[in-house]
C-alpha cells in the first residue's frame, strides 16, 4: 500500500494502481468448513479477516475509477487500528496450531 502514499506526492496523471488483490480463498474455506478443531474465537477472527480482505479488494477494484476517494480510504485504513485485524488473526492461528500440535503429538507418541 506504499503506492497510495507515493501517489500523494505526485500529480494524479502520474498515479499508479496495484493490479493484484488479496487472496481470500484459504480464509473463506476455513470459515465455511471449520475444518480445524479450534476455538470459536479463531473462527470469529477468521470471519472478521475475511470481511476485511473483501473490503480491501473492493476498494482496490475501484481505485482507478474513483482515485481520490479510494486513495483517502486506503490511507485512512492503513493509519487505523482496523488494519491489525489480520495480525490478530495470524497470531490466533499460530496459537491454535501450537495447541493442536501439542494435543495431537501426545496421541501419536
Amino acid at each position: 500500500m506504499a503506492v497510495a502514499r507515493s501517489n500523494q506526492k505526485k500529480n494524479s496523471d502520474q498515479w499508479m494502481f496495484p493490479t493484484h488483490r488479496f487472496s481470500t480463498s484459504a480464509v473463506e474455506l476455513l470459515v465455511t468448513n471449520r475444518y480445524l478443531d479450534a476455538s470459536e474465537s479463531l473462527y470469529e477472527k477468521a470471519t472478521a479477516t475475511h470481511i476485511y480482505l473483501h473490503m480491501w479488494n473492493d476498494q482496490l477494484q475501484i481505485w482507478q475509477l474513483r482515485q481520490k476517494r479510494s486513495q483517502n480510504w486506503i490511507i485512512r485504513e492503513l493509519d487505523s487500528d482496523r488494519w491489525r485485524v489480520m495480525d490478530i488473526f495470524k497470531k490466533a492461528v499460530q496459537g491454535e496450531l501450537k495447541s493442536l500440535e501439542s494435543r495431537y503429538s501426545r496421541l501419536i507418541s
